[in-house]
């Protein structure tokens, strides 16, 4: 017989189970969070709705719910090879000392992503952030590989379609670049 019934405070889950939880902290079986069972209460005189179950630390009011900070890490890993890019491509107005600006700058950023997806993530979901970032960076890789266009077989080469090929080509070895200051940033972030 379910003697107790409560919500997780942190995901909102419905908890039930035996009376020898009440009054013990529990992991919430959605959200992995500490939560504590209420105690055995005498009948209340005044109706009163189903008891929460209380919380070990109160979340505050500004903080994300689970699956709101599931879609950030989502959104947040598809955005960071731009990020990353364009951190390191502003490095490149320091002229020859962005050649140790640029990896520097990347893999801070990357960190400091890393770092704010860690503490976003719910428990043991990190991976969620890692795996879209990957997933970007191999669509980019995949539309870097896609024919550009097409050329008449009696045209010369253009000139301007060699700088656009050598724009291309520093395109994707800053993404490249900062795929690699993602990897290390995201190690030096890891827990």
């Amino acid at each position: 017989m379910n003697d107790f019934k409560c919500s997780c405070p942190h995901c909102g889950q419905h908890i039930q189970g035996d009376a020898q939880w009440r009054g013990r902290e529990l992991q919430c079986p959605t959200c992995q969070q500490t939560l504590i069972v209420p105690p055995s209460q005498p009948a209340p005189m005044v109706t009163s709705p189903t008891p929460a179950c209380s919380q070990v630390a109160a979340r505050p009011w500004w903080e994300l719910p689970c699956w709101a900070r599931l879609i950030w890490l989502v959104v947040l890993g598809g955005m960071t090879p731009a990020i990353l890019s364009v951190g390191m491509a502003v490095t490149l107005f320091l002229g020859p000392l962005a050649l140790v600006a640029a990896p520097v700058a990347g893999t801070w950023l990357a960190m400091v992503l890393a770092r704010h997806c860690q503490q976003q993530a719910p428990p043991r979901r990190y991976w969620i952030y890692a795996l879209s970032t990957a997933a970007a960076y191999g669509l980019i890789a995949l539309s870097a590989m896609l024919p550009g266009g097409s050329t008449s077989a009696g045209h010369e080469p253009s000139l301007g379609g060699a700088q656009a090929a050598v724009a291309g080509g520093i395109g994707i070895l800053l993404v490249l670049g900062s795929s690699v200051c993602w990897l290390l940033g995201a190690a030096l972030a890891w827990e």
